[in-house]
Formats: C-alpha cells, structure tokens, sequence
C-alpha cells in the first residue's frame, strides 16, 4: 500500500488513502525548535473530521540521507488505520494514546496525541490532534499518569516547549522508571478524563473542564470515596505560559516555557482532590496540584459540576486559592 505511489510535483503533495473519503498532504519543510531547525516532513489528515474524528498530525525529522520524495508511508497506512476506526465509532483525543505490536511504528512503539503546534509554511487545520511518538517506556507512563506528563519531559529534553515540535525516529528513549517507583500518583487512585486542565495563576489553582465533560465529570466524583483522594490527568491548558516538570527525587517541580515567558500561568500535569479535609488548600505538588476540601467544600464542587457552575474556594493558612470553572476548546 503506497509502494508505488507517485511522488512528482511539488510539495506539499496530496495523497489519496481511502478514495473520495481520505486523503493526506505531505509537507517537506523546515521546523524550527528553539535555537535548533531540522528538515522535516509533516503529514496531515484530511476527511476524518466528517466522521467526528480530529485531522491528525505527524511531523518526522528528516535525516540527511534521505531526500523529501524519501519521506515514510508508514502514516499515510496509519490515517486509513484512523478512518477504520472512526467509521466503526472509536476515536482518538488529546491525551489519549494508541499502542502498536510487534514491530511498532517508525522505529518507535507509540503515540500520545496533543493539541497541535503551529508549523511555519505548513496549513494546520482548526480541529486537529498532533500524534507524538514515544518509546514503550514513555507510552507505559502516558497510560499510567497522563500523556502531559510525558510530553512535559519530552519538551524539556528537547529544549522546546511545550513537547518536541517534530519526532525524532532515531532518539534515545527518556529513563522514566522514577515514575512509577516515586511518584504520589502511583499510590492513589487515578481516572483520566477528557477536556481537564489545571494551572496555577498568582495565588489560585485553576480548575478548568470542558462542558462536555461534564457528565463524566459528575459521575467520577459521585463515585469516588469521601475519605481518599482522586487524581485526574490533565491536558497541557493552552492559555499556560509554562509547565510544570517534575525531577526525581524532588517534590517541587522545574518550569519549561517558552523564550520570553513571564512564567505567570503554569499549567499542571494532573489536578488531586483531597476531600474530608479539616482546611481547604491547594499546593504544587510534583507537576500537578493538589487541592483540599473540607466536606462542605466537596459538596459545593459536586454542585458545581452538576449545574455546570464556576466556584472558587479561598485556601486557608496562605496556600493557595481553589478556582474552578468551564472552557470552550480552543
């Protein structure tokens, strides 16, 4: 499947995948990281939308032996991959993560989805997922605390934020392990949802959740015991300055931002509700936020998220302020 594929012309060439329902241009360009540029290739969906599915991107470094009409097939099969799926009614989001078998995928073993990065001279499309390859490793630690948490260090290890604007096929994978042995995540109860964000902002932890959202949201926090806390994963919050990175052995966690960062508002890699408390706080903890409720507190985030309300707690002793409220995605 596209062995022979007909490569003349000039780029960004259009591809057909599944004729008359999917298609993919491919870019040969320049990416800028940083003080660093690379050449590479981007491949962009088009057509997945029409069945509810985001455009997704793959941008891949390319290596100085290969030529632009050298560029992989190996993403064009994966968007028919997509489309299957789609048709059948599963789809892929930020943060989720997609796992290959065997020979894994360009030399890699997995995929965390993120909102995308601008690309210059490349046409991005409004409602579009950017996929990120990871090693087993990475996707294993994407799976346990959130796919933020692993493109928080792959920024960091690349000196880009907020994650590595192109994927590098031929990278050493990041040492992880730290995290599943040291990390509080590792030893409390965990539950990925959709559309949650979380950033500190002068003295309040904001909370905020896409309305669509919200009925799982609901339903998470009915269920969860009143006396443990409750860790949910968040995205990166694309109104962050910042984010924050997490260094083993150490509770409190470095920034990654962008050049010219006033680092003002920090976005957090999971958000930790801790109910039946006797004083209401948030504090940073690794690279997330975590947030004391006393009961009554508990109850009036519960009512909060039933009648989609905004709410904000003021923390006691100095710590920080509780704000939540609802997004639209942007």
């Amino acid at each position: 499947m596209f062995s022979n594929l007909d490569v003349a012309g000039d780029f960004p060439l259009r591809v057909d995948i599944v004729p008359s329902k999917v298609s993919a241009r491919v870019w040969a360009h320049e990416a800028r990281a940083g003080r660093q540029k690379a050449p590479c290739w981007t491949y962009i969906s088009d057509g997945l939308w029409t069945l509810g599915q985001k455009e997704v991107i793959i941008t891949l470094n390319r290596e100085v032996e290969e030529k632009p009409t050298d560029f992989p097939r190996a993403p064009l099969k994966f968007f028919s991959r997509l489309h299957s799926f789609a048709d059948a009614g599963a789809s892929v989001d930020t943060g989720d993560v997609t796992q290959f078998e065997g020979a894994g995928f360009l030399g890699l073993d997995g995929i965390v989805y993120a909102n995308p990065q601008p690309l210059e001279g490349v046409e991005v499309p409004d409602k579009a997922l950017a996929a990120v390859l990871v090693t087993e490793e990475e996707l294993r630690v994407s799976q346990l605390f959130g796919a933020s948490r692993v493109l928080a260090q792959l920024g960091r290890a690349a000196g880009h934020y907020p994650y590595p604007v192109w994927s590098d096929r031929s990278r050493d994978g990041l040492n992880l392990s730290h995290m599943t042995e040291q990390s509080v995540l590792a030893r409390i109860e965990r539950k990925r949802i959709p559309g949650v964000r979380v950033r500190v902002e002068a003295n309040r932890l904001i909370v905020s959740v896409a309305p669509e959202s919200a009925e799982e949201l609901k339903s998470t926090l009915d269920q969860a015991p009143t006396n443990a806390p409750l860790a949910i994963p968040t995205e990166l919050d694309p109104a962050a300055d910042g984010c924050l990175v997490w260094e083993a052995g150490r509770l409190e966690p470095t920034v990654a931002a962008p050049p010219g960062s006033r680092r003002r508002r920090l976005s957090g890699c999971f958000i930790a509700l801790v109910p039946g408390q006797k004083e209401d706080m948030g504090e940073i903890v690794e690279d997330g936020m975590v947030v004391s409720l006393t009961d009554r507190s508990w109850l009036a985030l519960r009512g909060a998220v039933e009648t989609r309300a905004p709410l904000t707690i003021p923390g006691s002793s100095g710590r920080f302020d509780f704000a939540f409220s609802w997004h639209r995605e942007v």
